[in-house]
């Protein structure tokens, strides 16, 4: 699963600075030929630090944790015979935040505040993933993105929130 991932979360139209995260988890992998299916669950970790254009003092991070479930349709080239093999997988991802907070930074001064799942943002999105690596042995090491395609914001009213990462990672077969 991803080691290191740079997070884009755009929200409410205010300028964003990416945050690094950590995603890990478990997945399996069911050849029909070169193609397979790899349903992975992972713990991931995302967010962004958002500042207002108008006062670059102050500060809001945004970080939650959640649960993600992926099931990517893999192609992979040679055989199992092979010493290296390339591979690329695209496919559908649902996540459930479970946990998060708000840092609000002004001043000198901070506070964290509980992220609300019933009135700030939605606890549950979905998203599409697209991978490309090699595999080597038993390791694979590859690179990845995943975009949402559903609004983590919790209202109609408010802007629309969706969460972009890039990430690398190694899979231990």
């Amino acid at each position: 699963m991803g080691l290191l991932s740079v997070d884009v979360f755009d929200l409410l139209g205010l300028k964003q600075k990416s945050i690094i995260s950590f995603t890990a988890g478990a997945g399996v992998h069911i050849p029909f030929g070169p193609i397979a299916i790899a349903p992975t669950i992972a713990f991931s970790q995302f967010g962004g630090r958002f500042t207002d254009p108008t006062d670059a003092t102050s500060h809001t991070d945004v970080k939650m944790q959640a649960v993600q479930v992926a099931l990517p349709v893999m192609y992979q080239s040679g055989n199992s015979k092979s010493s290296s093999r390339f591979f690329v997988g695209i496919g559908p991802y649902a996540t459930y935040a479970f946990s998060g907070k708000t840092t609000d930074v002004s001043g000198g001064m901070s506070a964290d505040t509980p992220i609300d799942f019933t009135k700030q943002f939605n606890a549950l999105h979905f998203g599409g993933l697209a991978q490309i690596g090699v595999r080597t042995g038993s390791v694979s090491i590859f690179g990845y993105g995943t975009q949402s395609f559903s609004n983590l914001a919790q209202s109609a009213t408010q802007a629309k929130a969706s969460a972009t990462t890039f990430g690398l990672g190694v899979k231990f077969h």
